[in-house]
């Protein structure tokens, strides 16, 4: 009754920024950052010390037990009319695991980010950009995905969410995304040790 009561809470959290997504296609509900960002899906290539790159994937599944495989990075801002890029690749399954389609796609605009408090310790290596420019946040992004022979899979909405030690915990860390009618809400959780299912956002300064 509890998870269940989390997976409503967490879909009418999806809806909300759907709605958001729908209704704002001129106004972004985005404040002007001082600098310009990257978002990545990462991979640990090690635990000692903690060291991290882009190239990681990411999963959530809808309330029929289907999910997705995600992985991918772009840039954003640091002003709302600044252009948006970004591309990564994904796979839907069945709830058995069976694969049922694949392909990649390419963010086409940013409905909304919100930059968070929240730092990695100076233990970490990052191997994407200064340990000092990690940020915590979430990320509002629309996308279009193609299928693995080049035809159109559709649209959608990715929600990239970070949470970093800091932030709050009202923050989830990992990646949940809409596909055409299927809303994949319930991302998988981050296990110690286990690489998967992390993100990163950084605060591009060149």
């Amino acid at each position: 009754m509890r998870k269940r009561t989390f997976r409503v809470l967490g879909l009418g959290f999806v809806i909300l920024l759907l709605i958001s997504a729908v209704t704002s296609d001129r106004q972004v509900g985005f404040a002007q950052q001082a600098s310009k960002m990257r978002w990545d899906i990462v991979t640990f290539t090690s635990w000692n010390p903690p060291t991290f790159k882009e190239g990681g994937a990411t999963f959530a599944s809808a309330t029929d037990g289907t999910f997705i495989k995600l992985t991918g990075s772009g840039t954003f801002g640091p002003g709302a009319a600044d252009p948006v890029t970004g591309t990564g690749t994904w796979e839907t399954f069945t709830s058995s695991r069976t694969s049922t389609a694949k392909g990649t796609y390419t963010v086409t605009g940013l409905v909304s980010f919100q930059a968070a408090p929240g730092a990695l310790p100076a233990v970490f290596v990052d191997q994407i950009g200064p340990l000092a420019n990690a940020s915590a946040g979430l990320a509002v992004l629309r996308v279009t995905y193609t299928n693995a022979d080049g035809s159109s899979a559709g649209t959608g909405i990715l929600i990239v969410s970070c949470h970093l030690p800091g932030a709050p915990d009202t923050i989830f860390e990992g990646v949940i995304a809409t596909k055409g009618t299927v809303t994949y809400f319930d991302r998988a959780l981050t296990m110690p040790g286990v690489d998967g299912n992390r993100t990163v956002f950084h605060r591009l300064t060149s």
